[in-house]
């Protein structure tokens, strides 16, 4: 199996993770990490995070290089590496060792509200959150309301908790999250890339744009 040399480290992993946080013991920390982990549910906190950007002038360049990237990590994440991997969920893997080991951490199975169907390498969770706050934050250097840039590294928290969210719950390995991102920070960079190469012609098509917003929207918008 080809992931199978790493599973000595996601045992290492999912035994750390019972020894500092004891998962399904804990009613408090359980909830918080399944309402964290619905914020990577289909991607739905970074789209609407994009939209949200692409609305006024002054963000709009964010929120092309957010929607490149999450373009770009649906394509990567879900359609490529997922089906050509293959890598069954950790509870689905039937080796007798990894049966006992999860167990003994996840005695009643996974704490998901929702257990997916999906395959397991890389996490989409994790790599959409990624592609989306790396995106976030390539796109807040180059342009952003006042100096409030450092606002975009709450974006990378976020990812941060999302992805660790999925190992606490105990649906994805520890190497699905390092894969998780990877996938979304190559995404983020090749968004940025893209953009860059653009530029000048989005500006133009932008000018429409600017114009209608100029007209309909408040000033704080532009």
């Amino acid at each position: 199996m080809l992931f199978e040399p790493f599973l000595s480290f996601d045992n290492s992993a999912f035994q750390w993770i019972a020894n500092m946080f004891a998962p399904g013991t804990g009613a408090a920390l359980d909830w918080f990490f399944n309402f964290v982990t619905m914020l990577g549910n289909g991607g739905w906190f970074w789209i609407t995070l994009t939209v949200l950007f692409l609305i006024p002038n002054k963000t709009r360049k964010i929120g092309v290089i957010m929607a490149f990237a999450l373009i770009l990590e649906l394509l990567l994440v879900n359609v490529t590496l997922k089906p050509l991997l293959d890598r069954p969920r950790p509870y689905d893997l039937e080796i007798d060792w990894w049966v006992q080991a999860y167990r003994s951490v996840f005695t009643e199975g996974a704490l998901a509200s929702h257990l997916p169907g999906d395959k397991s390498f890389p996490s989409g969770h994790t790599a959409v959150s990624f592609a989306g706050a790396l995106a976030w934050c390539f796109g807040s250097k180059r342009a952003w309301v006042g100096r409030a840039r450092w606002v975009s590294y709450i974006g990378i928290l976020t990812a941060a908790l999302i992805g660790f969210s999925r190992l606490y719950l105990g649906v994805h390995y520890a190497t699905d999250i390092i894969g998780g991102v990877l996938a979304g920070a190559l995404c983020a960079l090749l968004a940025a890339l893209l953009f860059k190469l653009i530029e000048g012609g989005f500006d133009k098509i932008n000018a429409p744009w600017i114009r209608c917003t100029e007209k309909w929207l408040p000033r704080v918008f532009w």
